[in-house]
């Protein structure tokens, strides 16, 4: 929790029995016997005398309430909480920064220190540290001054602050930055290959992408397994990889093989057996043999390699610059009509019209009211959105839960959500 009102209000008693016999003191006014109201028929001296003291006495009170536990509280924004589903608030704060719960405890910012607290909202790893980033695998990446390690649940450092850079660990593994360059390393901080890279990705089935002097690939143990000195690569995607050689993109498979020889001006990620690509003025999609498998209407692209792949039979293409979905007959059963348009999950995709941002379903039916809010999908039943210049959660039938309105607020993850309420 933050810290008790009592504490707060103990010292800033302290602060105005202290600042008040300080300006007696340190300056020689008259306190006892200050300017009254002049009558009309006064001097202009008079009255600016008394403008000045009052002027003075403004200050001094706006110091103090600046002084004053809530005020100092809202000062550094310190008006972070958490609420259950229902709209509760179960951790009252207040927290200058809050982020979601991961692996059973949430990163909190008090006093500008990153700290972690659990779900009775008790700090268990205390806030001291210049930066943090979230639980993975009982594992926190933390900094101290302008370096980075990290720490167990308990506050106890697993790795000491060493490197001037770490990612967030998954399944034990870790990049992190020597002097210059990245490595990968495991969760004692041991290096599990040479700090030899500019660039590395995150991993995708098994692979990441890496980069020195051209793209590779590296395992879990750190091998350099695809040295394809390549001038870009994407991720791996249902066994294949888009690879761009000597400014053309084509798709290699995990031993290396150029499956689907490098031709296209562009090329995306495979889902669902196919993947779009560019050639000269045309955007179609192909098979993992590199056959045509749909043809586009003239004019029809695809603008993200990752969102434009097939989920859930369907896939978004771009029309006369506005997006609908077809399926693998490369027929629209959406018409274009968005300005931006996300892959179906669970039946549902977000979708950005004009400003406003909603949920449809396979149909086009709103899921959501529009709003303003970029939409981050649902979590746990819940989706994080804004209306005009407030934010809240809805659930899947567009119901707003608990308040309305928030300054903002995160993502819910396990069973709470932090919200900013000024």
């Amino acid at each position: 929790m933050g810290p008790s009102t009592g504490a707060g209000q103990s010292v800033t008693l302290n602060l105005h029995s202290f600042i008040v016999p300080f300006f007696v003191q340190k300056f020689p006014l008259r306190w006892a016997s200050m300017p009254q109201l002049a009558p009309a028929s006064n001097s202009r001296s008079a009255v600016s005398a008394g403008c000045r003291w009052a002027a003075l006495l403004l200050s001094f009170a706006l110091f103090c309430v600046v002084l004053s536990p809530a005020a100092s509280s809202h000062a550094l924004g310190e008006s972070w909480a958490y609420v259950d589903k229902t709209g509760k608030k179960v951790i009252p704060g207040p927290f200058s920064k809050a982020s979601s719960f991961c692996d059973g405890l949430a990163r909190v910012e008090s006093k500008e220190k990153w700290g972690f607290i659990d779900k009775t909202g008790k700090f268990v790893v205390p806030a001291k540290f210049d930066g943090a980033q979230d639980f993975v695998d009982g594992v926190a990446v933390v900094q101290m001054g302008e370096l980075w390690g990290a720490i167990d649940k308990t506050g106890k450092y697993v790795i000491k602050p060493t490197f001037r850079g770490i990612q967030n660990f998954d399944h034990g593994l870790s990049t992190a930055c020597g002097d210059s360059d990245w490595g990968l390393i495991n969760k004692q901080g041991k290096f599990l290959c040479k700090p030899c890279y500019t660039t590395i990705g995150d991993f995708h089935e098994g692979l990441a992408p890496a980069e020195n002097q051209g793209w590779g690939f590296i395992d879990r143990q750190g091998k350099l397994v695809l040295d394809l000195k390549s001038e870009s690569a994407r991720d791996f995607s249902e066994g294949l990889v888009a690879v761009q050689k000597a400014g053309k993109w084509g798709y290699v498979d995990r031993s290396g093989k150029w499956i689907v020889q490098p031709r296209y001006n562009d090329a995306g990620d495979f889902g669902e057996g196919l993947a779009w690509v560019e050639e000269g003025e045309k955007c179609f999609f192909i098979d993992k043999s590199g056959k045509t498998a749909i043809t586009l209407p003239p004019g029809a692209v695809c603008r993200d390699r990752s969102h434009d792949k097939f989920s859930e039979g369907l896939a978004s293409v771009s029309l006369n610059r506005k997006l609908g979905y077809i399926d693998k007959t490369g027929r629209f059963v959406i018409q274009p009509q968005y300005d931006q348009a996300g892959p179906f999950h669970n039946g549902v995709a977000f979708v950005l019209k004009g400003r406003l941002y909603t949920t449809i379903d396979k149909n086009n039916k709103l899921l959501l009211p529009p709003s303003f809010g970029i939409p981050q999908g649902f979590c746990e039943g819940l989706a994080r959105v804004q209306f005009g210049s407030g934010y809240g959660y809805a659930d899947a039938s567009g119901k707003l839960i608990g308040k309305s309105k928030y300054v903002e607020c995160k993502q819910f993850s396990e069973g709470m959500g932090a919200v900013r309420e000024h």
